[in-house]
């Protein structure tokens, strides 16, 4: 049902913009509408395809239907991954966009209080439990060879991955800081820490992803962020 709806959202949008005059890109992303980065995106991503002639629209998908749409061209793209992304098999129909549009930090969470002296090696070689956002490429790659690690990779949201953090069904959980301190702002589980050894153990850098059909609109957006970037007052 819900993967329904999205496409019906993004049927609705390009039906809207078509009367506007211009055409549309709608890129599905995987943060919550009500983040920040979410927000600083979905207007860079505007400002730059304004400059191309476009209207831009910005979805949510959860992160692994964000990529597959994308892929199978039902968005025009994906607001980010990182740089390696592109050598994954799911990334075949999709050409990274060389513009660098953040820098993201990893953190792992807890919540027990016996846990929060661990260092970064003695977690990853004992037999926790550890979730994280299912697709969550550059987790998968760190971890896929620590066999003595119980890993959860199904989760679907942050919101899922704090809920079961707070449950006690994984001992800790991994994802984008900003992303777990603002599901946390909400569902008032105080309790819940940063293991401070986690601080600064994994930074992505991401780019946005579009689908093949647009191969020839890649450089000229590169320049367009690039400049809007570099030169913020460009986009007042």
């Amino acid at each position: 049902m819900g993967r329904l709806i999205s496409l019906v959202m993004i049927l609705l949008l390009s039906m809207v913009s078509r009367a506007d005059g211009r055409p549309v890109m709608v890129f599905s992303c995987q943060l919550a509408p009500t983040l920040p980065l979410f927000q600083r995106l979905d207007k860079l991503y505007q400002e730059g395809f304004a400059r191309l002639g476009y209207q831009f629209e910005m979805v949510f998908q959860p992160n692994v239907r964000s990529v597959h749409s994308a892929s199978m061209g039902h968005t025009d793209g994906t607001c980010f991954r990182v740089a390696e992304f592109a050598g994954s098999p799911t990334a075949q129909n999709l050409v990274r966009v060389d513009s660098r549009v953040a820098v993201l930090e990893f953190g792992v969470w807890i919540a027990k209080e016996s846990m929060q002296h661990l260092d970064m090696p003695a977690l990853l070689a004992g037999e926790y439990r550890i979730g994280y956002i299912r697709g969550a490429w550059l987790i998968e790659r760190m971890l896929a060879k620590r066999s003595n690690l119980h890993l959860n990779s199904g989760i679907e949201t942050p919101q899922s991955g704090v809920g079961m953090l707070y449950g006690g069904r994984i001992d800790a959980y991994i994802d984008h800081n900003y992303q777990v301190e603002d599901t946390l702002s909400y569902m008032a589980k105080n309790h819940l820490r940063l293991l401070p050894s986690s601080a600064g153990f994994a930074l992505e850098a991401v780019y946005p992803y579009v689908n093949k059909k647009h191969e020839k609109l890649v450089e000229p957006l590169r320049r367009a962020l690039d400049d809007i970037l570099t030169h913020p007052r460009n986009s007042d």
